[in-house]
């Protein structure tokens, strides 16, 4: 049975889901808020955010920005036409809108949003930003009997938060400072007064409370690709890596493109 949200969440949900848009002009897709049915959806492929409305709204895609503002009882879709107000949006179908990965693990951490904030923003100014090195990118996140401990370094400085959460079983993954950035944001917005459930499947991360915000971790695939673009001898060995960047690696490849002048 679906729990209904608290009130602020509704009024300002398009906000909240804008903060997931990718800012590729490559993908413009992805510069997009999708309405799938019952679900209000965005993603720049690494981090998602994935809002059930509770009922059908129909299906297209529409810029964020004619929705600022905007709650869903605000909005009437006619096809791929959204009403907003006195105006008449024109939208795209959301058809080839990339498919939001499914968390299928059991939630592994319950925590009050004020104390994962609060860890996040004590340890996220030491993560270095475009960073490709996983360790000063990231905050580790791991169990450590019944507290959620958090991790970041500079490689000069070692920063470590511990704070309360009900453990459910053992996990220890990397979260990209980039995406614990814009989680900070939108559990500002949405101000959730309800726990989060917090589930870890392989390279996917899901913070679930009353909005969805699942992030791909590091993947194998990543990791392939940094090895590769480290040993890359000369730039057209490079340029044919270049279809497979994703915005983790982007800072890597323009370094090594700039070696090898």
């Amino acid at each position: 049975e679906r729990k209904a949200p608290a009130r602020n969440i509704e009024s300002k949900i398009f906000d909240i889901v804008k903060l997931a848009t990718g800012k590729r002009a490559a993908l413009p897709i992805l510069q997009n808020i999708a309405i799938q049915k019952n679900k209000i959806v965005a993603t720049d492929l690494e981090f998602s955010i994935e809002y059930d409305a509770g009922k059908d709204l129909g299906e297209v895609m529409l810029p964020p920005d004619a929705l600022k503002g905007k709650s869903i009882e605000e909005i009437t879709l006619e096809g791929t036409v959204a009403k907003v107000g006195g105006l008449e949006i024109k939208g795209t179908s959301a058809e080839d809108f990339p498919l939001i990965p499914e968390v299928k693990a059991k939630p592994q951490l319950r925590i009050l949003s004020d104390n994962l904030v609060d860890g996040l923003n004590r340890t996220i100014e030491s993560v270095v930003k475009g960073g490709y090195r996983p360790e000063l990118s990231a905050i580790l996140l791991k169990n450590e009997g019944n507290k959620l401990r958090l991790t970041s370094t500079d490689s000069f400085r070692l920063y470590q938060f511990y704070t309360l959460g009900k453990i459910e079983s053992d996990f220890e993954v990397l979260f990209p400072g980039e995406s614990a950035r814009k989680l900070v944001k939108v559990l500002k917005q949405a101000k959730p007064s309800d726990p989060i459930d917090v589930s870890i499947d392989k390279d996917l991360i899901q913070f679930n409370v009353d909005v969805k915000l699942t992030d791909l971790a590091r993947t194998k695939e990543e990791e392939r690709m940094e090895k590769l673009i480290e040993k890359a001898k000369d730039r057209e060995t490079l340029e044919a890596l270049k279809s497979h960047l994703t915005e983790k690696l982007q800072t890597q490849f323009d370094t090594k493109w700039n070696q090898l002048k």
